[in-house]
């Protein structure tokens, strides 16, 4: 962010998710982005949250360990441009379905592919992410849960009852 700010570049940022044992680090750029912050922190209910990433474009990863990247799929789920750590998961997730410029190795291509996008000179959001990461939503997933949910409790149920009877 400071490097983007240093360019002069004309954007604003949410920092969502909690702080807590990071404070230090991320005060001096809270202090530094000023107005451009939209938002900090723990968003209050998922409503407020749900709003920040249909406001926002964009969504960056730099996390040191990601399996899977929920907070990542929701934000691409809502329409933002993916921004991730080649380093990461994310390739093998979404690489297969990326044709436009999503990964980065670097601070320094992180932020010249950020800065790409504020300005507009990247080659815009030419994959069907939004799309792709549906299939990991909630709504999705949830009855899939719960069939295995229920088939295991039937599978132990009868095996329970199966032990009960011989004895």
């Amino acid at each position: 962010m400071t490097a983007l700010l240093d360019r002069g570049l004309d954007f604003e940022v949410a920092l969502l998710g909690d702080p807590a044992g990071n404070e230090e680090v991320f005060a001096p750029l809270r202090d530094r982005l000023g107005d451009r912050l939209a938002a900090w922190g723990f968003a209050p209910d998922r409503r407020e949250y749900d709003a920040h990433l249909e406001a926002a474009d964009i969504v960056v990863s730099c996390a040191d360990q990601e399996y899977f990247g929920i907070a990542v799929a929701e934000a691409i789920h809502a329409g933002c441009y993916p921004v991730l750590p080649r380093r990461q998961v994310y390739p093998s997730l979404y690489g297969r379905l990326c044709r436009g410029r999503h990964f980065y190795g670097s601070v320094a291509e992180l932020v010249d592919l950020l800065a790409d996008l504020i300005t507009g000179d990247a080659c815009g959001h030419v994959c069907s992410l939004d799309v792709d990461v549906d299939a990991f939503c909630w709504p999705r997933l949830a009855p899939e849960y719960d069939n295995l949910i229920a088939e295991t409790c039937s599978v132990a149920a009868a095996g329970r009852a199966g032990k009960g009877e011989g004895s």
